[in-house]
C-alpha cells in the first residue's frame, strides 16, 4: 500500500515495497561446472534519488533512481554449501504509460528500461555485474494496477518480466577462483511484499542488545545534503547507511534510568552531485564514533517502547582525492538534538522485531582537495532527517576503511588492548632516531602540522587483572612532538573506562603513538596495517578536573587504585597515582605542498617518506595513568580501594617487596618511521582503553 501523492495517484517506484521473485531465482549457470548453479534470491529495494519527468518510451512518465539489489546466494552441485549475502548498488530507469489520476482503478503499461550495477573486489567475486532492461537489448515489459482503498491509500499491483544478464569473474583464492561467465535469463518480479523487519535475537533476559545487530539505519525518503559553500543551484546529496556496529559498550545511565551505549560504526555514503556538479559520484565509508542514550525498558514484556537520544555521532576522513576533509557530526552532545524512539515486539520465534528511529540533526563540514572536483570550495551545512532501522544485507564483523574510490583495507575488528609504558633510550652504538617534519595530524580536537622531535617510550600490550590481551604482537612507540600552532585547552572531556568516569582537561599535545613491532633477537618488519586494527594516537597532557566549567564540584580521583599487570617484560602490581595523558585516535599524513624533511643529523634537509594512516576505530581512546610498583596491597572494589574491607585504604605491606624493573637491552622495534634498537629504563605509565565524550 502506498499513500496518495495528492494528485489522485501514487509516486513510483512504490516506497517501502521491494520487487521480489518469490516463485523463481535469478541464476548463474554459464562458466560453472556441469550440474552446478548459483541461485540468487533477489530483493530490489531502497529506492533513492528518484527523479520523475514526463515522457519516456510509453508516453507517460520516466523515472530514474538509485536502489539496492540484495542477493541471497546459494550454490548447488560442486558449489553445494557456498552461501553468501551481497548488496549491489543499482542505477535504474523505468518508463510508465499514461494513467488517469483520480480514478479508483488505474492500469497502465510499464517498462524496465535500464537496470545495472556491480561490485568489485569481493573475496569470491573479483567482479559481479547485473544488467537488465530494454535499453541494453534485454526487453523487460511490465504492468501496474493501482486500486484505491477506503482510507485513500492505493494498493499497488506491479510486475516486470525482467530479462537479465549476470556477468561474473571469480576472485583468486575464493570459492569461484578461475571461473567466469555470463548468464542471460528471464524472471518475473512483483511488488507488494513489504521489506522484512529488523529482527534481533533475545539476549536471554527478555530484551535485545542495541544498536540492533544485522540492521542498519536509513532515510529512504530523504538524503543528507551539502549546500553551503557550493555554487547557487548546486548540491551534493548523500544517501547514508549507518551500519556495522562494533565494540558496543552498554552501561546503566543514572540520569535516564535506562542505559548508555557507546560503539564504533560505519557511515556508508553514496554521493551524487547536482547542478554544476552533475555527474560527480562517489562511494565513501566514514568511520564514526557514537553514543546513544535509551530510556527505561521492561525486560520480558512482549512489547517494550522507550525513548532514545543520539547523543554523539562523529566521524571524518582526510586526504581523499576530492575531500581534503569530510566530517559528519550529529547528536545532542554537539548541540544537534536527535531524539528517537524504539519499540521491541516479541515474535512467536522468541526474537524481537525492532522498530527504531531517530530524528537526526546533523552538520556536514567539508574542505575540497586540491586538484579534485571540489578544489577551492568548503562549507558547513546543517539539516534534519529521520533515519529508521532496516534489515542489513551487507554482512558485518569487520572494520572497512575506504581511502580512495577503489582501495579498501579490511582487518578483523579487535578491541583495543591495555598498554604498559616503559621509558627507553637508543642502545649505545645503534643508529639514532633523527627528527623530521612537518607531518599533519588530524583528530577530534585539531588538524595541525607537527615536527617529530625524538623517540621516547615503548608501550607493550598488557594483561590487566587476568583479562587477557587481544593483540599481543602490535606495540606502540611514543614520539615527542612539537606543534606548529598554539593549542587551546579543552575542558569537560568526559572519559569512561573500566576504572573511571571523570571529566578531564586536555592541556597540550605531547606525543604520537605509532603501531610498532618488537623483537628481542632481530629487527622485525614494521606491522602491516592490513594485519592489525590498532590506530595511531595523538596524546595530550591531561588532568582530572575538580570542578567543571560551570563550577560544579566533581568526584575526586579514586584513592588506592591498583591493577595487576602482566606484559612481555614482567609481572607487577601497580598503584595508579593520577591521569597523565589522553590519547585520541588520529589520522597521519604529509602535506604534498610542504613535504616532511629530516631536521637534524648529517642528512638534514633530505626528504622523509611518510606512510599515511587513517582512523579506523574513532571511538577507541587511551587514558594513561602514572604507574608505580605497589609497596602495599590495597583491597580493590572494581578500580579503587574497597573501603568496606579497608576503611582507611592503608593496605598491608607486600612481602616480599616487588623487585625493580630489570632493564631489557637490545629491544628491536620497527614501524612506519623506521627501525630502532632500544634499552628499557623503567616502567612509568599504564594506559586503559576508554570512551571519550565532550560535555
Amino acid at each position: 500500500m502506498v499513500s496518495d501523492n495528492g494528485t489522485g495517484t501514487v509516486d513510483l517506484p512504490p516506497v517501502g515495497c521491494p520487487y521480489l521473485s518469490p516463485a523463481d531465482f535469478h541464476m548463474i549457470v554459464d562458466g560453472l561446472p556441469a550440474g552446478t548453479t548459483i541461485n540468487a534470491g533477489a530483493s530490489h529495494l531502497a529506492f533513492l534519488n528518484v527523479d520523475r519527468q514526463a515522457g519516456g518510451a510509453l508516453g507517460g512518465a520516466r523515472e530514474t533512481f538509485d536502489s539496492t539489489l540484495a542477493l541471497e546466494l546459494a550454490g548447488t552441485g560442486t558449489l553445494d554449501g557456498f552461501a553468501k549475502t551481497l548488496e549491489i548498488p543499482m542505477a535504474v530507469e523505468t518508463h510508465t504509460g499514461p494513467r488517469s489520476p483520480g480514478q479508483p482503478v488505474q492500469t497502465f503499461d510499464t517498462d524496465m528500461f535500464a537496470l545495472q550495477g556491480a561490485i568489485f573486489g569481493d573475496p569470491d567475486f573479483d567482479e559481479l555485474q547485473v544488467t537488465a532492461g530494454t535499453n541494453f537489448g534485454l526487453p523487460s515489459p511490465g504492468s501496474t494496477t493501482l486500486t484505491q482503498l477506503p482510507d485513500g491509500d492505493f494498493s499497488v499491483d506491479s510486475f516486470f518480466d525482467i530479462e537479465y544478464r549476470i556477468d561474473f569473474v571469480g576472485a583468486p583464492g575464493g570459492a569461484l577462483s578461475g571461473l567466469s561467465g555470463s548468464t542471460t535469463a528471464t524472471v518475473r518480479v512483483q511488488a507488494g511484499t513489504p521489506e522484512p523487519p529488523c529482527t534481533v535475537t533475545d539476549t536471554g533476559g527478555g530484551v535485545v542488545v542495541l544498536p540492533p545487530e544485522g540492521c542498519h539505519y536509513l532515510s529512504p525518503a530523504d538524503v543528507h545534503m551539502i549546500i553551503d559553500g557550493l555554487p547557487a543551484g548546486t548540491t551534493i546529496e548523500l544517501d547514508a547507511s549507518h551500519q556495522r556496529f562494533l565494540n558496543i559498550n552498554a552501561a546503566p545511565d543514572i540520569v535516564s534510568g535506562g542505559e548508555t551505549e557507546s560503539f564504533d560504526s560505519t557511515l556508508d555514503l553514496q554521493i551524487q552531485g547536482t547542478g554544476s556538479l552533475a555527474g560527480f559520484s562517489r562511494h565513501i565509508n566514514v568511520p564514526v564514533a557514537c553514543q546513544v542514550q535509551t530510556g527505561p525498558r521492561n525486560p520480558g514484556d512482549p512489547v517494550q517502547t522507550f525513548d532514545t537520544e543520539m547523543v554523539q555521532l562523529q566521524g571524518a576522513i582526510f586526504g581523499d582525492p576530492d575531500f581534503e576533509e569530510l566530517e559528519v557530526t550529529a547528536g545532542s552532545g554537539f548541540g544537534l538534538p536527535s531524539p528517537g524512539q524504539t519499540t521491541l515486539t516479541k515474535q512467536p520465534s522468541g526474537d524481537f522485531v525492532v522498530d527504531s528511529f531517530f530524528d537526526i540533526a546533523y552538520r556536514i563540514d567539508f574542505v575540497g582537495a586540491l586538484g579534485g572536483a571540489l578544489d577551492g570550495v568548503a562549507g558547513s551545512t546543517q539539516g534534519t532527517l529521520r533515519v529508521r532501522a532496516h534489515p542489513f544485507f551487507g554482512g558485518g564483523g569487520q572494520i572497512t576503511t575506504t581511502t580512495t574510490t577503489t582501495t579498501t583495507t579490511t582487518v578483523p575488528a579487535v578491541p583495543l588492548d591495555h598498554f604498559m609504558g616503559y621509558k627507553a633510550r637508543a642502545q649505545k652504538g645503534s643508529v639514532p632516531f633523527v627528527a623530521f617534519g612537518p607531518i599533519t595530524l588530524a583528530d577530534q580536537f585539531q588538524n595541525s602540522a607537527f615536527t617529530v622531535l625524538k623517540a621516547r617510550s615503548l608501550f607493550l600490550p598488557a594483561n590487566k587483572n587476568n583479562e587477557g590481551t587481544n593483540d599481543d604482537v602490535t606495540h606502540l612507540r611514543e614520539y615527542q612532538l612539537r606543534p606548529s600552532a598554539a593549542f587551546t585547552s579543552v575542558s569537560d572531556v568526559r572519559i569512561v573506562n573500566q576504572c573511571n568516569d571523570l571529566l578531564l582537561r586536555a592541556l597540550r599535545p605531547l606525543s604520537l603513538l605509532v603501531p610498532s613491532a618488537k623483537d628481542l633477537a632481530a629487527t622485525p618488519n614494521p606491522p602491516d596495517p592490513a594485519g592489525h586494527s590498532v590506530d595511531h594516537f595523538l596524546c595530550y597532557q591531561a588532568k582530572a578536573m575538580r570542578r567543571n566549567s560551570a563550577g560544579a564540584l566533581l568526584p575526586r580521583f579514586p584513592r588506592g587504585m591498583q591493577v595487576d599487570v602482566v606484559d612481555q617484560f614482567q609481572s607487577r602490581r601497580y598503584t595508579l597515582r593520577k591521569i597523565t595523558k589522553l590519547c585520541n585516535p588520529v589520522d597521519k599524513s604529509a602535506d604534498p605542498q610542504n613535504p616532511p624533511v629530516l631536521t637534524g643529523g648529517p642528512n638534514r634537509g633530505d626528504a622523509k617518506s611518510i606512510t599515511p594512516a587513517t582512523i579506523r576505530s574513532p571511538g577507541e581512546h587511551l587514558v594513561c595513568y602514572l604507574a608505580k610498583p605497589s609497596k602495599k596491597l590495597i583491597p580493590q572494589s572494581g578500580c579503587g580501594c574497597d573501603t568496606a574491607a579497608d576503611p582507611k585504604c592503608k593496605g598491608t605491606v607486600l612481602t616480599p617487596a616487588q623487585i625493580k624493573h630489570v632493564p631489557k637491552a637490545g629491544v628491536n622495534t620497527n614501524n612506519q618511521f623506521g627501525p630502532e634498537t632500544l634499552d628499557t629504563i623503567k616502567e612509568f605509565e599504564f594506559c586503559i582503553p576508554s570512551q571519550k565524550i565532550i560535555q
